[in-house]
Parts: C-alpha cells; sequence; structure tokens
C-alpha cells in the first residue's frame, strides 16, 4: 500500500538527506559562512 512506500522512502531516503544537510549546515555555520547556494 501507499502508506508504507511513503514510510519506507522517508527512512531510507529522506532521513538520511535530512542528516547529512543538518551535518553540512552546522559545518558552515561553526566556519562562519553560511552559503545555502551551491
Amino acid at each position: 500500500d501507499g502508506e508504507g512506500v511513503q514510510e519506507l522512502w522517508r527512512k531510507v531516503v529522506w532521513e538520511p538527506v535530512e542528516d547529512m544537510v543538518r551535518t553540512f549546515v552546522i559545518a558552515e555555520k561553526s566556519s562562519g559562512k553560511i552559503n545555502l547556494l551551491p
């Protein structure tokens, strides 16, 4: 069912991406330059 797929997607794809983004933002912050654009 669609709900299970959504849950799996969130766990497998979204959580790691979110963690990566959070880590990146924290690293940028601590280095003193916030640059969210590539």
